[in-house]
């Protein structure tokens, strides 16, 4: 044990316990996954708490059970008066399955707080849907963050 010159032992505090939140199902192997929520399909305003909306577009799939893409465009949106964002930004994949390509697209810009930007390559980002199931970086296009100045890419294909 070490001792500390000049520093007493304290009563220990109590400690409330914590709240269990379940956020899982349970499962059984074999059995059929349980249907996922999603957001249904459709337009939506979201005002930023400080200022400004996000304009929001989802479209799923024709028996509205999987959402296909999610798109949200930024004007002045800041929920605590400080950090502005501004552009469009979206997700989008391509077969209705949980293994399909997702392709990221966006154009933003960040003021107040930070200045920064948040952009892909014209084409967008895609991740290969083959790096869900082998946990190894497939991806075309880029993305690129830079905060105040500080550069950010994304991970290299192969790692």
């Amino acid at each position: 044990m070490a001792k500390f010159d000049g520093f007493t032992a304290k009563d220990p505090v109590d400690v409330k316990p914590a709240t269990i939140v379940e956020w899982g199902i349970d499962y059984t192997p074999g059995q059929p996954m349980p249907p996922r929520p999603s957001i249904p399909a459709g337009t939506y305003t979201m005002n930023g708490a400080a200022g400004g909306v996000a304009d929001i577009t989802v479209t799923a799939n024709d028996k509205g059970t999987r959402t296909m893409s999610i798109s949200v465009v930024f004007d002045e949106f800041t929920d605590d008066g400080e950090l502005i964002i501004n552009g469009p930004q979206s997700a989008e994949i391509y077969q209705d399955s949980p293994l399909s390509d997702i392709t990221w697209k966006a154009d933003l810009t960040i003021s107040g707080l930070y200045d920064g930007t948040v952009v892909t390559s014209p084409e967008g980002f895609t991740l290969d849907r083959q790096t869900k199931r082998d946990n190894v970086m497939r991806a075309t296009g880029t993305m690129t963050t830079t905060i105040n100045g500080h550069t950010y890419n994304q991970p290299v294909n192969g790692g």
